[in-house]
This record gives structure tokens, sequence and C-alpha cells, in this order.
């Protein structure tokens, strides 16, 4: 963990931010991410996502491929 002082490195609420799923992690009924694909593992100190606006550059097909 970090020794940050709350909020450092906070998004505002104009910034998203996207985590990859993989294929394990999608329910085959309703194509969405399964609830456990946000859930951190015991040895995880932080949830790994990107933040959206940095692909802001590339078609949405490209930037979704680049995630």
């Amino acid at each position: 963990m970090s020794d940050d002082p709350p909020n450092e490195g906070l998004l505002g609420n104009q910034h998203n931010v996207v985590r990859h799923c993989g294929e394990q992690a999608i329910s085959e009924s309703s194509g969405l991410p399964k609830s456990a694909a946000f859930k951190m593992r015991d040895n995880e100190d932080y949830l790994s996502v990107n933040w959206l606006e940095c692909f802001h550059e590339f078609a949405p097909d490209i930037a979704l491929i680049g995630i």
C-alpha cells in the first residue's frame, strides 16, 4: 500500500477508467463482465485499470484493442 495522503492521485468525475476483462470473466448469457472481474486478489494492493481518455486520439475499435 502507498503512504500517499488520501485523495492523492484520484481522478475527477470528468475522467473514466476501464478494466480489461479476460474471456473467462465475461458472462456467456449477457456478454457483460462478471462481478468477480472487479474483485482484487488476495496478493494485490490495487485493481489494475486504464485511463480511458488516454485513448481519445484513436478510433473506438482501435482504442479497445489497445487496452
